[in-house]
């Protein structure tokens, strides 16, 4: 056997996983899917489950899309806090759900649950133009975990840290 502990849990995402699209079938299918993986990084005993709200979403379909996710990510939450795994939704690049920080925040506190929290993904905050010391202390303690790798700022290239252009 080997002695691996595991820390966070990011499942698949996107397609059939995304608890933001419209379709309210696709969408209870893509909770329950989200839930049993929920139910899978707490069997691992991982304390995090990393979770992207949204897919790339079209402009059109933001506002609808956003609740979508946040109703599905307040369900993750619940299940969540029943087993033991905090729920970190991820910042993710221009054009999906959270790419802006007050909105990641806005949307952790919309799951009203003390289980949500951040996976600060440093490439995808990059891409937008964060500054990262700010975004660390405007989420002050929902940081639960990161994404740390490097990119050129144009691209999610996920580089080594000190390969591209982040600070």
């Amino acid at each position: 056997t080997y002695d691996i502990e595991v820390y966070s849990y990011h499942p698949p995402f996107g397609g059939r996983y995304d608890v933001s699209v419209l379709d309210e079938g696709a969408r209870a299918q893509a909770v329950q899917l989200n839930l049993h993986q929920v139910d899978v990084a707490a069997a691992l005993g991982a304390k995090y489950y990393v979770m992207h709200p949204s897919d790339r979403v079209p402009s059109a379909d933001y506002l609808l899309r956003r609740r979508n996710a946040i109703r599905g990510l307040r369900s993750l939450c619940r299940a969540g806090e029943k087993v033991g795994v905090a729920i970190a939704i991820e910042n993710l690049p221009p054009g999906y759900v959270a790419d802006r920080i007050d909105e990641l925040m806005w949307i952790v506190d919309a799951c009203e649950s003390e289980a949500a929290g951040v996976c600060l993904d440093t490439g995808h905050a990059h891409c937008v133009g964060w500054n990262l010391g700010q975004a660390i202390r405007r989420i002050g303690e929902r940081l639960f975990t990161i994404h740390w790798h490097d990119n050129d700022g144009q691209a999610d290239r996920h580089w080594l840290p000190g390969k591209g252009t982040i600070d």
